[in-house]
């Protein structure tokens, strides 16, 4: 069984699967660099329920700059990879670079989620990426956009995989059908008819999210959409502004604000939902798209995120947010094509282009395909 070492940024639900995956694949090592992630905090039990592996956390970068971590030589002589995977390109890509050269070359992957817009200023901005880039054997990256950008850049001279942010669908799906008859009252207590459509937000009250442009949508939307909601879930510094602007409209009595919810409670909301929709003006790539597919939301997500990736014609819609009323127009063609009422006994197919083990197939033929040269 090949050596697997990992440096990753830090534990997030929306990737235990495949660490679980990757552990059970390989002899796995996983090392995070921070204990939490910056942008969010998570329940703790609710991550352990799911993992199914080992990990340590990276010691502090040295002299009060992150990303030197003066460990990773003795950590790596220590174990011996025969595979270095590693997430985003910066001085610890530089570090493991290093030591890729001076023992024996082990094939160094690393995941980058950056979508279009962050992929075209690192190569046009940022020499030192463009050096690691270069240097690295292999890239994993989540939105086929930027993936082609960098191919087209570097030609053949480094190996491109795509592998969006993907959970298991399985375990997923049993969590959102268990979760059912909360779902039922969901819609019950916000007065949403099984004929109701309720369209779905999950995600940081912040300004890159772009919810004052949702929510205005939403009222021209709702002026001639009669059965329609809009249920807004998370929570965030622009909370009570939001509010506001949403009272403001005729349609606020269909506009709920539910706080923030994890684990089951947040399965039940995506299994009380009909749409969902994503209007950032910032996202690397927004793995809450993942968690709608499978619930078997179609979805309209903003052209800026990575995860319109995995859009197709059969499972949701772009949307351009400099055109003016771009989503209220897409909101109105997918509200169309919703004809089946909200059932309390069964999920809606899932929507998803591939299955996580689908993803995992090919994830394993790339990696070994390094490891092989």
């Amino acid at each position: 069984m090949k050596r697997l070492l990992i440096i990753h940024r830090a534990l997030a639900p929306y990737r235990i699967e495949l660490f679980n995956w990757l552990f059970k694949q390989f002899d796995c090592k996983i090392y995070f660099e921070y204990g939490k992630p910056f942008e969010q905090t998570f329940k703790e039990d609710f991550l352990k329920e799911r993992m199914k592996f080992e990990y340590d956390i990276l010691p502090s970068g040295f002299a009060g700059i992150a990303n030197l971590r003066l460990s990773l030589p003795s950590i790596l002589r220590r174990e011996k990879p025969d595979i270095i995977m590693c997430s985003e390109l910066n001085l610890i890509t530089a570090i493991l670079l290093l030591f890729k050269r001076m023992n024996g070359n082990p094939p160094l992957i690393a995941m980058c989620d950056d979508n279009l817009s962050i992929a075209q200023h690192m190569l046009n901005h940022k020499k030192v990426n463009r050096y690691l880039l270069s240097s690295i054997d292999g890239m994993i990256g989540c939105d086929t956009r930027a993936i082609k950008l960098i191919s087209d850049r570097l030609g053949n001279s480094l190996k491109m995989h795509y592998l969006p942010i993907v959970q298991d669908d399985r375990y997923i799906r049993l969590r959102m059908q268990s979760q059912l008859d909360r779902a039922t009252k969901i819609r019950e207590s916000h007065d949403i008819k099984s004929e109701d459509k309720c369209i779905l937000f999950v995600g940081r009250l912040a300004e890159e999210k772009n919810l004052e442009y949702l929510i205005a949508q939403f009222g021209k939307l709702a002026q001639d959409e009669h059965h329609v909601h809009l249920m807004i879930v998370g929570e965030g510094a622009l909370g009570a502004k939001l509010r506001h602007q949403s009272e403001q409209l005729t349609s606020s009595g269909r506009i709920h604000f539910v706080g923030k919810k994890e684990g089951d409670e947040l399965y039940a909301y995506y299994a009380a939902g009909d749409m969902f929709v994503l209007p950032s003006k910032r996202d690397a790539f927004a793995a809450v798209v993942n968690e709608a597919l499978i619930a078997g939301l179609p979805c309209i997500v903003s052209d800026i995120a990575g995860s319109v990736s995995m859009l197709n014609e059969h499972n949701g819609l772009s949307i351009d947010i400099n055109k003016e009323d771009d989503l209220v127009h897409k909101m109105q063609k997918l509200l169309k094509s919703l004809t089946q009422p909200f059932s309390s006994s069964s999920l809606k197919p899932s929507l998803m282009p591939k299955t996580f083990d689908q993803y995992m197939i090919d994830l394993e033929q790339f990696i070994n395909s390094l490891v092989q040269e």
